[in-house]
């Protein structure tokens, strides 16, 4: 029997504190030193976007970088879904390599975070993205696909409070064949947390990954392998 919320009470003007680290490529501890506070702020409820009733939160980072916009939406269901989750950062990185030769992905658009009234073992597709393109005369097919699995749910602890909390595991891969052998590849693996009473993410978890560029790929340059560091969000504060 379920007996974590699933549904999310959003509420305008709700503020969420995060800590945002890097992680060390050795032991996947948090890089000391180098914490971005994150400061996410709803700044709009239930208002249309993209054909779906959307909770719009706004952040702003300690670091300088320009703020930016999130956007969620949960069915009555219990099912949580994040425009872009996982594979925006992903989709850009590819793409300021792929548009050398002629190639870029479109934006994902909304996919399923998580499914908060599922139990362990349950997985679906949240994306699906198979194309081909002609890259230096030869015939490539290009593929990324993001597949989730809900694990164990678990409990975590905000200024001295236990919530309730569900965990899916996002599976990202993308690659580019050709007849020949592979052009490009990426595997990664996130966690993601979320507490349906506090009504957001409270944890998020990208593994370290590795994205690998062939020479084959004439024109684009930094081939070989390039090590991708993990990144650790957590909720600090909640009001």
């Amino acid at each position: 029997m379920n007996t974590t919320p699933t549904q999310m009470q959003f509420s305008k003007g709700q503020l969420a504190n995060y800590q945002s680290n890097k992680l060390d490529s050795t032991s996947g501890e948090p890089i000391v030193g180098a914490t971005i506070n994150v400061t996410s702020t709803l700044v709009a409820s239930n208002t249309p976007w993209f054909g779906m009733n959307a909770q719009i939160e706004q952040n702003t980072y300690s670091d300088g970088s320009p703020a930016d916009s999130g956007f969620y939406s949960q069915d009555p269901n219990g099912d949580l879904y994040s425009r872009g989750f996982g594979l925006s950062a992903m989709v850009q990185q590819m793409n300021l390599t792929l548009k050398q030769v002629g190639f870029q992905f479109p934006d994902p658009g909304w996919l399923l975070q998580i499914r908060m009234a599922s139990a362990k073992g349950i997985s679906w597709t949240a994306y699906q993205k198979d194309t081909s393109i002609t890259v230096n005369s030869l015939n490539v097919t290009i593929k990324m696909h993001d597949t989730v699995a809900m694990q164990d749910d678990s409990v975590y602890v905000l200024a001295g409070k236990s919530y309730a909390i569900k965990h899916a595991r996002h599976y990202i891969w993308f690659t580019a064949d050709y007849v020949l052998g592979n052009l490009a590849a990426y595997n990664g693996l996130i966690d993601t947390y979320v507490s349906a009473d506090l009504a957001a993410t409270v944890k998020n978890v990208v593994h370290q990954s590795a994205l690998t560029i062939s020479p084959t790929l004439a024109g684009v340059t930094k081939t070989g392998n390039r090590k991708m560091l993990g990144t650790l969000s957590l909720m600090v504060g909640h009001s």
